[in-house]
């Protein structure tokens, strides 16, 4: 796994440059704690797409959050979405429904 320091990550934002290599980036955290908040405003700054958990694990209800996808639907759904996109932040925990995810797996 590769790791870019938070100064490359700074300077890139500021100088709105892109990133040779694919860049892949999952913040995780407790519910509520502003993975998704975070994930959205990296995923602008470096011009690259953003995918959060949520969507993935939840259906679409009224009201939200009551009713999620069974596991194998969940990596369907994100592995459909992330087909083709080389760099991307996601953000959310996929603990207990995503594992062996190696290509697409942060860099």
């Amino acid at each position: 796994m590769c790791l870019l320091d938070g100064l490359t990550i700074r300077i890139a934002i500021r100088r709105g440059m892109k990133m040779e290599q694919p860049l892949r980036i999952h913040i995780f955290g407790a519910s509520g704690s502003g993975t998704s908040t975070l994930g959205r405003f990296l995923s602008e700054k470096l011009q690259v797409h953003h995918f959060d958990s949520d969507d993935y694990y939840w259906k679409k209800t009224n009201p939200p959050f009551t009713d999620s996808y069974p596991i194998p639907e969940r990596q369907r759904l994100m592995l459909q979405d992330m087909e083709g996109v080389d760099s991307w932040v996601l953000s959310g925990s996929l603990d207990s429904w995503y594992y062996g995810w190696t290509k697409y797996e942060a860099t």
